[in-house]
């Protein structure tokens, strides 16, 4: 009795102090296996072959939200908010104008500047300006906002959005 004791706390021991199996999800060099890892033609296809059989008999999709030369005109706004945020620039005033939406902007610094957005519902966004300091001489963080502009454009522009 007091031997099959032993036993079962020797056990209980020796399987409570061994180290856990994974200690932490970082992948270090050399490592054969990652998680993260791109999908090869064959099992893309076979994946979207997946997903289309499991619609219901006679399902029709609408059609999806047409884009325009740089992104979706529902989006606009939210990208604009977005862009303006990740560059630490405060949106103080937005106004619709003709051919698109214009937002004054302030920076940290109290640099004002303006961002103009053209588009329009038909033809999605088509084109963004931004200009910041007192003549428009600011020209690295207007470039700042356009790329984090473009950028949440395009995220957003992975959503898809029925007509």
């Amino acid at each position: 009795m007091r031997r099959a004791r032993d036993i079962l706390l020797t056990i209980a021991l020796v399987g409570c102090s061994s180290k856990p199996a994974v200690e932490s999800n970082v992948r270090m060099p050399g490592e054969p296996a990652t998680v993260a890892r791109e999908l090869t033609s064959s099992e893309r296809r076979a994946s979207v072959e997946a997903i289309a059989s499991a619609q219901p008999p006679g399902f029709e999709p609408r059609p999806l939200e047409k884009a325009g030369e740089r992104g979706r005109w529902r989006d606009a706004r939210a990208a604009t908010i977005a862009a303006v945020k990740r560059c630490e620039v405060a949106l103080v005033v937005e106004r619709s104008v003709p051919g698109g939406l214009e937002f004054d902007l302030r920076a940290i610094d109290d640099e004002r500047g303006t961002m103009r957005v053209m588009g329009s519902e038909a033809e999605g966004v088509t084109g963004v300006q931004v200009e910041m300091g007192s003549f428009g001489d600011d020209r690295k963080l207007a470039d700042r906002i356009v790329r984090a502009f473009e950028r949440e454009l395009h995220e957003l522009a992975g959503i898809r959005r029925p007509q």
